[in-house]
């Protein structure tokens, strides 16, 4: 598809007219000198053909070949350049401000595992917790597939905020969404989203999780991971655990899976992690647990008691018990986050319905 179709010919002298940009010629994935924004080809911002359509030049970076580089504003434009951060890393950066910053009254302080809540199934009134779920956006939980449908029902309810001594805070699940790959009892693609009745208010005790804004090629297999979640004890007790883990290399997660469940051996979507000191006492229905990211988060504002996690994995099977030779498997984030950002942050939402009600 040619690009120029995109500019009406009324538009075309005007945004054609070269001028000399000598020094000044900057290139795509450049900070825009003129409002920091981000150098984007024309055609992958439609943020600046919309612009051009109402009359309005486009900041101008420079030009590579015939197609003008301009300066995609908002944060929304990102997801358009090859260079540019992903819609996923933005979001990240601005629930970070909201719930670490000053503006909204927010006490700065990280309180533990604050994005990660349970899913519930069954009446109001006799709510059964058996899933781990975590807190990626205003709407959207994350969890695994196999969470969806239940022989207790479909997955019905979200309780967050567990740390606040005042209770937690209870959401209905509106919409499942399965990966559209999922074909139990495989584990390749076990991982779902599930959208919330209502926006959800963070603060102290409840805070979105990140998603890996690293491949998992460039994951250091030296550092010590975090594993967590919920453990049932049974249908109204649970109780959380947080294991030191160490990742290992994906061939390893073929001990852990059946032939039935891997039938086609490890593969890139996968992530496989060891406790670091095996646990002989461990409970093994971990439903939906996580690994989270073994980088250190760098605080914000100088604060070095507020950040948001990154969360690289989702639990499929968990260890088993004392037997360090036998990983967990988990859904590989760095994968699946294309996905991710389809649903949670579409390409078809404005700026506004991004920011307040994804």
């Amino acid at each position: 598809m040619q690009w120029q179709w995109l500019i009406p010919a009324a538009a075309f002298s005007l945004l054609f007219a070269r001028p000399t940009l000598a020094a000044h010629q900057q290139y795509q994935g450049d900070t825009c000198a003129s409002d920091g924004s981000t150098c984007v080809p024309f055609s992958k911002c439609t943020l600046a053909q919309g612009e051009l359509q109402s009359g309005k030049r486009p900041p101008l970076c420079g030009f590579e070949e015939a197609e003008p580089i301009v300066c995609c504003t908002l944060e929304l434009a990102n997801r358009f350049g090859e260079s540019a951060k992903s819609i996923s890393e933005h979001m990240c950066s601005k629930y970070e401000e909201e719930s670490c910053g000053t503006s909204n009254n927010t006490e700065r302080t990280n309180e533990p595992m604050t994005f990660m809540g349970m899913i519930g199934y069954g009446p109001r009134s006799n709510i059964s917790w058996l899933c781990t779920g975590t807190l990626i956006s205003r709407r959207y939980i994350l969890s695994a597939a196999h969470c969806a449908d239940t022989p207790r029902g479909p997955a019905a309810w979200v309780s967050l905020g567990h740390g606040d001594p005042k209770g937690k805070s209870i959401y209905s699940i509106k919409v499942h969404f399965p990966h559209y790959e999922y074909q139990p009892p495989r584990l390749y693609n076990d991982i779902a989203l599930y959208r919330l009745n209502k926006v959800v208010e963070f603060g102290k005790y409840i805070r979105p999780v990140c998603l890996p804004s690293v491949a998992a090629s460039d994951l250091d297999f030296s550092r010590i991971a975090i594993s967590a979640g919920w453990t049932p004890l049974s249908d109204k007790e649970f109780i959380s655990f947080n294991d030191s883990i160490r990742l290992v290399p994906n061939y390893r997660c073929g001990l852990a899976g059946t032939p039935e469940e891997l039938p086609n051996g490890p593969r890139e979507n996968l992530l496989c992690a060891s406790q670091v000191s095996p646990d002989t006492s461990c409970v093994k229905a971990r439903y939906g647990g996580i690994l989270i990211s073994p980088i250190t988060p760098i605080p914000i504002d100088n604060s070095p008691q507020c950040y948001l996690e990154k969360q690289l994995g989702l639990l499929a099977v968990g260890q088993r018990c004392g037997i360090a030779e036998y990983p967990g498997v988990y859904m590989n984030l760095t994968y699946f986050q294309p996905w991710i950002e389809s649903v949670v942050w579409p390409e078809n939402s404005t700026y506004t319905e991004i920011i307040w009600n994804n």
